[in-house]
């Protein structure tokens, strides 16, 4: 090649590097992670994914120019959607980015970004074009040539894997599809009965004693969107939130309070509950139905036995996330969100998401006065929303004369909105019989334009716990966010016999270590630490006495945790093979209907769920779990690909017995195939019976459907020998 060739090819490669590399290295930069090293394992990354393009030139070319542009729209659109995770959240890829990836989110990022996504897709399409206009002027290589290219090109990407986006998002896929592996519930509460940082025995709603006192005081509830203790009264920003600053100067039942959760839906099921809810993946966020804790008593449950009305108002839609349905089983009856109040003629203000605060703190006053009438007490729960990312302003409030920062704005226009509905309650003397707690859902996220206003104090998860009624109580110990719960019960003296796992009420003495915990930070003596970087090495956990938990024992906890929400969910149905037709199962005919299965004759199709929403393709392996009683305990969606790939072992439970596997199986059968363990052919599609016998293996028994068949039912004679078993 000639030495002017040579050089152009190094200088088009250059280029290309800086194109692929520059929204991963200004990310970085975002984050205040760019280090000389990281600076050059990305470009690396970048380096090698344009040596790939250039390898990928030896291809015939209508092939190989449409294996570029793919690739180089696929790495595009995964950088830039990282590079706006970043602005936003301060974290890349993880379960948040699944939880909050849908239709609404799209919609609500249009309506806050408009003109920003429209300048991203401009810049994207010329970054595109520029990028294969880069690639197509390379001279093609020869075939010699290009293989050692792309051999070189994949070593590279192999070494520069951690800083590269395509490899965290996949990461993050496979985390969130993996089956979490959770030791026996029995032996769990054996290890940790004695210990007083977690409560072992949780008593269910059935079994709850309440007692009001003679005067019993109405609730209500505030949850401030994202606002932490550090932007309440920052130094920089004087006059911020002025009033929010006196009431947590003059009103807070304790100094430290540290948030127990980092999204919305995590950080009212926490509160609520008194435990940390398994949020670990995206498709734990309760969309799918599952794992509610219908039975486990939280806040508004305790309250709704003890004879309370409970309402709760939001802004946002409740379907996201499964909000409506946690609200709804946990004394909630009737919700109301962005459907309900459209449904009333209150309409979405332009620029602003959901339902505006305005309206929102107008309906809640309306509320109260019309309970007020009723001769029983209330609990009216509220949750702001104008606070959100980047900060929504409302023409009810003056602007912030400081700076012009939409989030500031919102800042300081919520903290006039929350001032002047106090003061309507005043007018009305509900301070009298009301106590008014406000608290936020979790902090604001640790993103670089949050740093850029509020510096390193961003990192501190404190939030406030305002108590507003006759007396100022004073908490008796540091507390989070999961005890909220016990401890607005006892400020409203009910007497009750409820258990949280880790909540406590801050308003008595507690022998609870000084260790509080969340998903990715901990708590000890008042000193935060990250705990994501831990790691369990060990092959089972020693049991925890006091200090910060080893990565084991602190694994060992929240399998805990989990296992008990998921002892207190209730399930679909229980199998009994007395039925003549105990489960039937229909099958579809393309790859776009859904597959229909009925227990019991009871419809149970929408207990599966991709990712905590609806299947797109229906083909993949479908698994029920059952106790030794035929109880439905769980259920399970895998796509054909991590059903071949990823599902290497038969996710179970201590007191799994038995299974039904439902493979539906791909138009090209021939592309994966059924996990080893269940030994069955991936041909066609096929219902598969296991059940646990006595040397505590699987024996399955395969029921194959020739080609054309649609439906299959399980009749009383089989399904006694696998479901009822005499051994």
């Amino acid at each position: 090649m000639p030495s002017h060739s040579r050089q152009k090819l190094f200088l088009l490669l250059t280029l290309l590097t800086s194109l692929i590399a520059a929204p991963v290295l200004y990310a970085a930069a975002l984050v205040q992670q760019l280090s000389f090293y990281a600076a050059l394992i990305i470009a690396m990354g970048g380096g090698g994914i344009a040596l790939l393009l250039y390898g990928l030139r030896a291809l015939p070319r209508p092939i190989g120019g449409v294996i570029v542009i793919i690739i180089l729209s696929v790495a595009l659109l995964i950088r830039l959607t990282y590079l706006g995770l970043i602005q936003f959240s301060g974290a890349g890829f993880n379960a948040e980015f699944f939880l909050h990836f849908g239709g609404e989110s799209v919609i609500a990022a249009w309506r806050m970004f408009g003109l920003w996504l429209v300048a991203g897709v401009t810049a994207s399409v010329i970054y595109l074009a520029l990028g294969c206009f880069l690639t197509i002027r390379m001279a093609r290589p020869t075939p010699l040539l290009a293989v050692t290219i792309v051999l070189s090109a994949t070593f590279i990407l192999l070494l520069s894997r951690n800083q590269l986006p395509e490899a965290q998002l996949a990461s993050a896929s496979r985390t969130l599809m993996t089956p979490a592996d959770l030791p026996g519930y029995a032996e769990l509460k054996l290890r940790w009965q004695n210990n007083t940082l977690v409560e072992t025995e949780i008593t269910p709603k059935s079994q709850l004693l309440t007692e009001l006192p003679s005067k019993p005081r109405n609730l209500i509830l505030v949850y401030l969107e994202s606002v932490g203790i550090p932007v309440i009264n920052h130094p920089d920003w004087p006059g911020l939130m002025p009033h929010l600053s006196e009431l947590v100067a003059q009103h807070s039942l304790a100094d430290n309070i540290y948030a127990s959760s980092f999204i919305t839906i995590e950080g009212i099921v926490n509160t609520q509950c008194g435990t940390l809810f398994p949020f670990g993946r995206g498709s734990d966020s309760l969309a799918n139905g599952h794992n509610l804790g219908e039975n486990m008593p939280c806040l508004a449950d305790v309250l709704q036995h003890a004879g309370y009305q409970n309402r709760y108002l939001g802004g946002a839609e409740l379907a996201f996330a499964g909000k409506g349905r946690f609200l709804q089983s946990h004394g909630f009856n009737n919700p109301m969100g962005l459907s309900y109040w459209r449904e009333q003629g209150i309409k979405q203000r332009a620029g602003t998401w959901g339902i505006s605060d305005p309206d929102i703190f107008a309906q809640a006053l309306t509320q109260y006065q019309e309970l007020s009438t009723e001769d029983r007490p209330f609990n009216i729960t509220l949750l702001t929303i104008g606070t959100h990312l980047p900060g929504f302003y409302y023409d009810e409030c003056e602007h912030y004369s400081v700076d012009d920062d939409p989030f500031l704005d919102g800042l300081h226009c919520t903290d006039q909105l929350l001032h002047n509905w106090l003061e309507q309650l005043k007018a009305l003397g509900a301070f009298d019989s009301t106590t008014v707690v406000i608290t936020a859902d979790h902090s604001a996220f640790s993103s670089p334009a949050m740093k850029r206003l509020f510096g390193e104090t961003i990192e501190n998860r404190r939030v406030p716990l305002i108590v507003l009624g006759p007396e100022q109580p004073r908490a008796a110990v540091t507390g989070a966010g999961y005890d909220l719960a016990p401890t607005v019960l006892d400020l409203l003296n009910i007497k009750h016999n409820a258990t949280f796992a880790l909540g406590r009420s801050l308003l008595q003495p507690s022998t609870r270590p000084p260790y509080l915990l969340s998903r990715y930070t901990e708590i000890y003596d008042d000193r935060i630490h990250g705990n994501s970087a831990r790691q369990c090495n060990e092959n089972a956990p020693t049991p925890y006495t006091d200090s910060i938990p080893s990565a084991c024992q602190r694994d060992d906890l929240f399998s805990l945790l989990r296992r008990q929400v998921e002892s207190q969910s209730q399930v679909a149905a229980t199998l009994s093979c007395d039925k003549a037709t105990p489960v039937s199962v229909t099958f579809p005919t393309t790859d776009d209907e859904p597959l229909l299965v009925q227990l019991q004759g009871r419809s149970i199709g929408h207990y599966f769920s991709q990712e905590g929403r609806k299947i797109k393709n229906s083909a993949g392996l479908y698994l029920l779990w059952f106790d030794a009683n035929g109880r439905l305990e769980s259920t399970e969606y895998a796509t054909a690909e991590r059903a071949a790939n990823q599902l290497r072992t038969l996710p179970q439970s201590d007191i799994t017995r038995s299974w039904i596997a439902i493979w539906v199986s791909l138009s090209d059968a021939t592309t994966s195939t059924l996990p080893s363990w269940l030994e069955a052919p991936a041909g066609s599609n096929g219902v598969y019976l296991g059940h646990k016998n006595t040397k505590q293996t699987i024996d399955w028994t395969s029921h194959e459907l020739p080609p054309g068949t649609e439906q299959w039912e399980l009749t009383p004679s089989p399904c006694k020998m696998i479901f009822a078993p005499k051994n």
